[in-house]
């Protein structure tokens, strides 16, 4: 594959009263270059393969039975709670009058990570 290494520029017009910084910061901003974007796609498949690993091990504390782990650096707590939530089509249905008949209960079980304090 070929690669150009090119910088998308639109020129900035001065404007009466627009701070010479501000004008200055948007040519700044509007400078991509095909580096840019190369660099946000190998970011974005790096971080998808990354959340693959953390969702599994996520699973494992889950489905550990504990309530939390401890690492050498880091802890886990799982955090278990209920979530309500509402069906958007039978709230419009029902104008909000008859809220508890779309009311659905869902239990929802999460993992938090903080640094252990040393």
């Amino acid at each position: 594959m070929l690669y150009i290494n090119c910088v998308i520029n639109t020129p900035i017009q001065p404007d009466a009263g627009v701070p010479l910084e501000i004008i200055m910061a948007k040519a700044i901003i509007q400078a991509i270059t095909a580096d840019d974007i190369d660099n946000l796609g190998i970011l974005l498949a790096d971080i998808s393969r990354l959340t693959k690993e953390a969702d599994a091990i996520k699973t494992r504390l889950k489905e550990g039975g504990l309530d939390s782990y401890d690492g050498e650096v880091f802890s886990a707590v799982v955090v278990k709670q209920d979530r309500t939530s509402y069906d958007p089509r039978k709230v419009e249905e029902l104008l909000g009058d008859l809220v508890s008949q779309v009311e659905r209960v869902s239990k929802v079980t999460s993992v938090k990570v903080t640094a252990r304090k040393a």
